[in-house]
């Protein structure tokens, strides 16, 4: 599949194995895979994204660790577009 590919919540959650209610969790609280808001409400994953946190996401290296490795820090959000009100 092309990594830039946009998934919704629902088809992110079915490839990560999460329900989309923990997805949502993550994007209020942090912890998550990044996403994209579009136009206020819409909310995307890049696919290369989804592919890059869960091989991050609680990779250990050992059986004696205790915790997993950190996640890879997140690149900013792009800005919004705001569309221009027709007169």
């Amino acid at each position: 599949m092309n990594p830039d590919k946009l998934l919704n919540s629902k088809q992110a959650a079915d490839f990560l194995g999460y329900s989309p209610h923990s997805l949502q969790y993550w994007r209020c609280n942090g912890g998550g895979p990044p996403f994209r808001r579009y136009q206020g409400r819409t909310i995307r994953y890049r696919y290369g994204d989804l592919l890059a946190w869960a091989d991050a996401a609680g990779t250990l290296r050992s059986t004696s660790q205790s915790t997993p490795d950190p996640v890879p820090e997140r690149k900013p959000p792009l800005p919004r577009l705001r569309l221009k009100e027709s007169a």
